[in-house]
């Protein structure tokens, strides 16, 4: 019985021990859990509040401001001219030109004799070529095409296509006829007729070699050689400039529209346009190639800046020579 005894009580004292740890390691594991619990919340609740911030930060919240708008003021200088257009001219000072196979060959040789005249007197050089020439020299009458009776002289010749770039009347393609014939034994008439397509108009004086009635005593004039001088002392280059600009800015994202055109003498092939805030470039874009008289538009919309933003700089980068490139920036500011 004592045998009995003693073992009853060491499995009663077991079964208390048992259940006091039972307790204890509930207790213990809702204490944890409910510190897991209070982690769990208090990391959401920074979760929900850095949100909030970035949510702040970068959605476009806020009224719409407005930028001032940009326009390009094109300084021009026209000097007084007897030409079809002012600043009217070829791309560059070196020009090619074909002459028809059906002209004859004493009519071929004046056209020859007459190029290389203004060669001698003038800073172009003209030389012919078999491929597309930008002068072509027929022997028959030619007539003003569509779109040509300003600037073509009907039996004689002028430009055939002009592109205006803003700063200059460009020159793509000219022609002239030797229909008439040639009296005298300069080659006066092939030399009128190659004026017209440089681009210069009648005038009044019967001593000169653009009056409209040739004459064996008549001379180029003084100013007729000033002025191809100095209209083709400009290099032919690019001359890119921003048009216009025009922008809005909610929050932090902007929209914008830019105009860029090449207002210059030569195809532009390849080019940036850089964005700047505060002198960091936010974005870089490329333009590729802007041709003689034309213009390129980027529309943007979101695009980040800080948000404090309050003046955009429009910058054209190009690796090319330009004419001028005080032009190459605009600068917007909130009105």
């Amino acid at each position: 019985m004592v045998v009995d005894s003693f073992h009853y009580r060491d499995r009663e004292r077991g079964f208390i021990n048992l259940f006091i740890e039972k307790v204890y390691n509930c207790r213990l594991i809702g204490f944890i859990m409910r510190v897991v619990d209070m982690l769990v919340v208090f990391i959401l609740l920074v979760l929900l509040v850095v949100g909030f911030v970035i949510l702040f930060l970068i959605a476009p919240f806020g009224e719409e401001v407005r930028f001032e708008d940009f326009s390009a003021d094109l300084e021009v200088d026209y000097q007084e001219s007897v030409q079809f257009y002012p600043n009217l001219r070829f791309k560059d000072r070196e020009i090619s030109y074909s002459i028809d196979p059906g002209c004859n060959l004493n009519k071929a040789s004046n056209a020859e004799a007459a190029f290389n005249r203004l060669n001698d007197k003038t800073i172009l050089e003209f030389y012919q070529t078999s491929d597309e020439a930008e002068i072509s020299v027929a022997c028959s009458a030619l007539e003003a095409g569509p779109g040509e009776e300003e600037h073509f002289v009907a039996g004689e010749g002028g430009p055939s296509k002009i592109v205006n770039a803003s700063v200059y009347n460009v020159i793509l393609n000219g022609k002239i006829s030797l229909f008439r014939a040639e009296r005298c034994k300069q080659p006066n008439v092939a030399t009128h007729e190659i004026l017209h397509a440089l681009g210069f108009d009648h005038n009044n004086d019967p001593k000169s070699i653009l009056y409209n009635v040739t004459s064996c005593d008549q001379t180029i004039d003084p100013y007729i050689v000033e002025e191809i001088n100095s209209l083709y002392s400009v290099e032919s280059r690019p001359d890119l400039y921003i048009g216009s600009v025009t922008a809005s800015k909610i929050g932090s994202y902007i929209d914008f529209e830019v105009v860029v055109v090449n207002g210059g003498l030569k195809d532009s092939a390849n080019s940036t346009l850089e964005i700047k805030v505060e002198d960091d470039v936010v974005k870089q874009f490329t333009l590729n190639e802007i041709s003689i008289g034309t213009q390129k538009i980027l529309s943007v919309e979101n695009l980040k800046v800080p948000r404090r933003t309050k003046e955009v700089e429009f910058i054209i980068a190009s690796s090319e020579r330009e004419i001028k490139s005080v032009n190459n920036k605009a600068t917007i500011k909130v009105l």
